[in-house]
């Protein structure tokens, strides 16, 4: 079982491995006088370290935070792990923090992927999430950069960016977030209106598909009956029309559509 102690604060080193890289100075600053006044309610969580320092698993903002309030010692839950299951530990612990922006959460998923060759899977295992939403999580890590930093700051929100990850393009996801910055479109909006675009990708695509199936039934029936074809054809419906230039290429021609000498 992990145990409580109380544990020296300058006997602590961070985590090189937390998600989380935005620590707000004046949220820091709101904790510290918090902590002043009523000290750490919740307990770091650390693993000790052979050259018996403390490396923190979970609660670096509160660690941050007590230091500058000018804490001597903390609170702590000491576990016990190897280096490997150290770094698991630690990014698990970080991960399933709620206070974590969309891109430290997906670049934690990443890590736990990278470095324990872990499948998406077994990473939703881990921390308590649908294969799915780890999945959609680290779409998100492929957008541009621009987009990425928004996110971060939070001007873009985790759902308007799931849907803007969702389009095909670099060029299309920027025009998109450009709209939804300069709109302020809901979540829902944005997703209306991605679904409207892909609708009209698919029509085209559709159509591309059957203008090529046209071609090769021209080819095929050109082949077959020795002679120029030509096909009108609009939305399903439309002509065929046979060239013919005697009446001898006319009967060969019927011969070889009814299948008789």
């Amino acid at each position: 079982m992990p145990d409580l102690k109380i544990i020296p604060i300058n006997g602590i080193e961070a985590n090189p491995f937390q998600p989380r890289k935005d620590f707000r100075a004046e949220d820091l600053t709101d904790l510290a006088n918090s902590i002043r006044q009523h000290g750490i309610l919740q307990p770091l969580v650390v693993v000790e370290q052979p050259n018996q320092k403390f490396r923190l698993i979970a609660g670096e903002r509160r660690w941050r935070a007590a230091k500058q309030a000018g804490l001597a010692n903390v609170p702590a839950i000491v576990r016990r792990a190897n280096d490997e299951e150290q770094l698991e530990l630690a990014l698990v612990e970080n991960i399933q923090r709620q206070d974590l922006n969309p891109l430290e959460r997906a670049r934690g998923y990443e890590q736990l992927i990278k470095r324990f060759g872990l499948t998406q899977d077994e990473v939703a295992k881990k921390v308590g999430k649908s294969r799915a939403a780890v999945a959609n999580a680290m779409r998100l890590l492929s957008l541009p950069e621009t987009i990425q930093k928004a996110i971060g700051e939070g001007r873009l929100s985790e759902g308007h960016a799931k849907i803007i990850a969702g389009l095909d393009s670099k060029d299309l996801q920027m025009r998109f977030f450009e709209r939804v910055v300069e709109t302020k479109a809901s979540v829902r909006q944005t997703e209306e209106a991605a679904k409207k675009i892909q609708a009209k990708k698919h029509m085209r695509s559709s159509a591309a598909s059957s203008d090529e199936a046209i071609s090769e039934y021209r080819q095929l029936l050109e082949r077959v009956l020795s002679t120029k074809v030509e096909i009108h054809n609009h939305k399903g419906v439309g002509s065929l029309t046979v060239h013919f230039y005697s009446e001898e290429e006319l009967r060969e021609i019927v011969k070889k559509v009814i299948g008789k000498d």
